[in-house]
């Protein structure tokens, strides 16, 4: 798997906030490691719970500011 430095940089991320959503894994995932690692503000929904309070997490440790919500966003009541 490619690691978040092998993409395109944009200092200007630094400190702006960014929603994904399916964050948790696959391209989503990638993504939010991808931002993490630019130092932007990343949050992000899923429905997989398990795995992407790991991700949330394992980012938290490394020091980047990230935050995980449960939510379906196929379910618009649950929005």
């Amino acid at each position: 798997m490619a690691s978040p430095s092998d993409g395109a940089t944009y200092p200007d991320l630094e400190g702006r906030s960014i929603l994904v959503t399916g964050g948790g894994s696959g391209i989503g995932e990638a993504i939010v490691r991808a931002f993490a690692h630019q130092k932007a503000k990343v949050g992000f929904l899923d429905i997989n719970k398990e795995a992407s309070t790991k991700l949330a997490g394992e980012l938290q440790k490394a020091g980047r500011a990230v935050r995980f919500e449960f939510c379906d966003v196929t379910n618009v009541k649950a929005l």
